[in-house]
């Protein structure tokens, strides 16, 4: 299932919905479900608030056990599976940001990026 949507954070809800959807209809578990809407929060929120991009392509494949959501945008060169968050100092002494892309490593199995033709192409893969 592919979805393009402009971006904007009031197409958050539709992208929840449409991965939300798509995980019922192939059973996934809503604990399991819930951790994916997570981190697909955590990866389109980075887009819209700092990769410029015009617009945000979401696909989402798989059945139990593997699902695979991809994010492609046509933003700034970002790379998050190359950022490290320092999270051995305490909260008021670390640096703004970086433990939304912490909480997504946790949660995929596979995280993969790659930039092709001026797109950011985000690839998180979960076992079920």
């Amino acid at each position: 299932m592919t979805l393009h949507v402009p971006n904007h954070k009031d197409q958050w809800p539709l992208l929840r919905r449409t991965l939300h959807e798509y995980g019922m209809c192939i059973g996934m578990e809503r604990r399991e479900l819930k951790k994916l809407e997570v981190a697909l929060e955590e990866a389109v929120v980075n887009v819209m608030d700092y990769s410029h991009a015009t617009e945000i392509e979401f696909t989402v494949v798989g059945q139990c056990p593997t699902v695979t959501m991809t994010l492609t945008d046509d933003g700034v060169a970002f790379d998050p599976t190359n950022c490290e968050s320092d999270t051995s100092k305490a909260i008021d002494e670390r640096q703004i940001g970086g433990l939304g892309i912490s909480l997504l490593r946790q949660i995929a199995d596979e995280l993969h990026y790659q930039r092709t033709n001026e797109k950011n192409q985000l690839t998180i893969t979960k076992y079920l």
